[in-house]
């Protein structure tokens, strides 16, 4: 499911696009590493997220 958002500007890398990765092809996926992130305590995890 593709949802709403297949693509916008993060406030963590407002330099830079994310693509939601369930827009893309099915296979699209497994090329990923997929990492835990706690969403709803973002300003004490932004950290963690990569550039």
């Amino acid at each position: 499911i593709c949802g709403i958002h297949p693509f916008y500007r993060p406030r963590s890398h407002p330099d830079q696009f994310d693509v939601n990765v369930r827009c893309l092809d099915s296979d699209g996926i497994s090329q990923f590493n997929i990492l835990p992130f706690d969403g709803v305590n973002w300003e004490q995890n932004v950290h963690l997220l990569g550039d």
